[in-house]
Protein backbone atom coordinates (compact mmCIF):
# COMPACT_ATOMS: atom_id res chain seq x y z
CA UNK A 1 0.00 0.00 0.00
CA UNK A 2 1.10 3.57 -0.54
CA UNK A 3 2.54 5.45 2.43
CA UNK A 4 -0.03 7.42 4.45
CA UNK A 5 -0.41 11.08 3.62
CA UNK A 6 -1.00 13.84 6.15
CA UNK A 7 -4.25 14.81 4.46
CA UNK A 8 -5.70 11.28 4.38
CA UNK A 9 -9.02 11.26 6.21
CA UNK A 10 -10.88 8.35 7.74
CA UNK A 11 -12.95 7.77 4.61
CA UNK A 12 -9.86 7.63 2.36
CA UNK A 13 -8.12 5.26 4.75
CA UNK A 14 -11.18 3.00 4.91
CA UNK A 15 -11.65 2.98 1.12
CA UNK A 16 -7.98 2.04 0.65
CA UNK A 17 -8.25 -0.65 3.38
CA UNK A 18 -5.55 0.98 5.49
CA UNK A 19 -7.14 -0.03 8.79
CA UNK A 20 -4.22 0.42 11.17
CA UNK A 21 -5.44 2.16 14.35
CA UNK A 22 -9.05 1.97 13.07
CA UNK A 23 -11.87 -0.19 14.35
CA UNK A 24 -14.77 -1.02 12.05
CA UNK A 25 -18.10 -1.42 13.88
CA UNK A 26 -21.23 -3.17 12.58
CA UNK A 27 -24.79 -2.72 13.88
CA UNK A 28 -26.73 -5.72 15.08
CA UNK A 29 -30.16 -6.51 13.65
CA UNK A 30 -32.81 -5.10 16.02
CA UNK A 31 -34.83 -7.63 17.99
CA UNK A 32 -38.40 -6.81 19.05
CA UNK A 33 -39.12 -7.48 22.68
CA UNK A 34 -42.76 -8.50 23.20
CA UNK A 35 -42.51 -7.76 26.94
CA UNK A 36 -41.74 -4.09 26.38
CA UNK A 37 -44.68 -1.73 26.34
CA UNK A 38 -45.57 1.89 26.78
CA UNK A 39 -48.85 3.77 26.92
CA UNK A 40 -49.19 7.48 26.46
CA UNK A 41 -52.40 9.43 26.64
CA UNK A 42 -54.15 12.65 27.52
CA UNK A 43 -56.42 12.73 30.57
CA UNK A 44 -57.28 16.45 30.38
CA UNK A 45 -56.43 19.46 28.20
CA UNK A 46 -53.08 19.90 29.95
CA UNK A 47 -52.55 16.57 31.76
CA UNK A 48 -50.93 13.51 30.19
CA UNK A 49 -50.09 10.01 31.42
CA UNK A 50 -47.12 7.88 30.44
CA UNK A 51 -46.77 4.23 31.47
CA UNK A 52 -43.75 2.17 30.47
CA UNK A 53 -42.04 -1.04 31.46
CA UNK A 54 -38.63 -2.70 31.36
CA UNK A 55 -36.45 -2.76 29.26
CA UNK A 56 -37.49 0.77 28.30
CA UNK A 57 -36.12 3.47 30.59
CA UNK A 58 -37.87 6.72 31.53
CA UNK A 59 -35.78 8.78 29.10
CA UNK A 60 -36.63 6.51 26.16
CA UNK A 61 -40.35 6.48 27.01
CA UNK A 62 -40.37 10.26 27.38
CA UNK A 63 -38.60 10.70 24.03
CA UNK A 64 -41.18 8.49 22.32
CA UNK A 65 -44.00 10.46 23.95
CA UNK A 66 -42.45 13.75 22.83
CA UNK A 67 -42.15 12.47 19.28
CA UNK A 68 -45.94 12.06 19.16
CA UNK A 69 -46.25 15.85 19.31
CA UNK A 70 -44.10 16.35 16.20
CA UNK A 71 -46.11 18.25 13.63
CA UNK A 72 -49.13 18.65 15.90
CA UNK A 73 -48.07 21.84 17.67
CA UNK A 74 -49.59 24.18 15.07
CA UNK A 75 -52.83 22.21 14.79
CA UNK A 76 -54.55 23.99 17.69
Amino acid sequence: PPPPQEYDGLLTRHQNRRMENLTELHNKTPVWNEESSSHFGRTADDIFTLDFSYPMCAVQAFAIALSSFDGKIACE
